[in-house]
């Protein structure tokens, strides 16, 4: 186990007090049907995920397991592509990271198993207990993943982000359930369509009765109702045309 600035090696040898004992959250009530849905989340300055990601772009960072120890610490499994180098040493400089251990596989890219702090960026996930599929991945400082939830706990979680200073974009939604029979074509939307969808969609425009009119959303998002009206109609075009080659 490689140890950068002479960290005990052993991560869980200590009693552990009740401070140390992971918090259990109460997660929102799980009604109605599941929905797959795909979030990219810009990381927060205490990911050492964020900053060695965005010092090497061409980089793509697969996390393919993660085990929270206790509230302050979380224990990582990632597979680096895209370059060759042994990155134990830059990954263990990294101020929130204590421990990190170099895998090697057969035949395959060595994997780094990293014992670093939690960052704030995803206490969301672990608070509402709604926690993306693997593997997970980063690129330039952006965190993507994908989620299986009921449409009240996607709701819930895109709201904690919010509130905790981080802008998420849900960049794609669909039903659980959706057994595809052929190879159908993703929802794509571009950048200012997410954001106008992922407001509306967490202020409840698309619930029954609406919690929120155009012209309050409008209001949110700094532009005009006409150009809101437009770009949420293209959206739902685009979700029409899914939905209806999805039962075609």
């Amino acid at each position: 186990m490689n140890t950068p600035r002479g960290h005990s090696g052993s991560a869980g040898n200590s009693p552990r007090t009740r401070s140390d004992r992971v918090r259990i959250s109460r997660p929102p009530p799980d009604l109605g049907p599941k929905v797959v849905s795909r979030l990219q989340i810009r990381l927060s300055p205490d990911s050492w995920l964020r900053g060695f990601s965005r010092e090497h772009p061409e980089l793509v960072i697969h996390i393919h397991d993660s085990m929270p120890l206790d509230d302050q610490r979380i224990l990582v499994e990632v597979e680096i592509e895209g370059g060759t180098s042994d990155w134990s040493e830059e990954i263990g400089n990294s101020p929130d990271v204590s421990e990190v251990d170099r895998i090697e596989l057969p035949h395959r890219t060595p994997r780094y198993r990293v014992l670093s702090g939690r960052a704030r960026c995803f206490r969301p996930f672990y608070e509402l207990a709604v926690l993306p599929s693997y593997p997970r991945t980063v690129r330039h400082g952006v965190y993507f993943c994908e989620t299986v939830s009921s449409a009240s706990q996607l709701r819930a979680l895109i709201t904690a982000f919010q509130r905790a200073g981080t802008r998420p974009w849900l960049t794609s939604i669909r039903p659980a359930d959706a057994q595809p029979v052929r190879p159908r074509p993703r929802v794509t939307l571009t950048p200012v369509q997410q954001r106008f969808f992922t407001e509306a969609f967490t202020r409840g425009y698309y619930e029954v009765p609406r919690r929120i009119t155009l012209s309050d959303l409008a209001d949110r998002l700094g532009r005009s109702k006409s150009s809101v009206s437009h770009a949420l109609a293209l959206v739902e075009r685009k979700l029409a045309r899914w939905a209806a080659e999805s039962i075609s």
